[in-house]
């Protein structure tokens, strides 16, 4: 919200987001793989939520 409200990004940090939606990126394949729908549903709501970050960073 504070980035969004100030129009900085000073406070995400964007290797942490890069991060974010890496791993949910390795996560969601190996749970495809390995068809466990415990594992893919949370590690898809963390990919969605990493692409919103980068989304925001890249728009601020």
């Amino acid at each position: 919200g504070r980035v969004i409200r100030e129009g900085n990004v000073e406070f995400m940090p964007l290797l942490l987001s890069i991060s974010l939606f890496i791993n949910g990126g390795n996560w969601i394949a190996y749970a495809i793989l390995d068809k466990d729908i415990f594992l893919l549903i949370p590690n898809l709501i963390g990919f969605i939520l990493g692409a919103i970050q980068l989304i925001v960073y890249f728009c601020y």
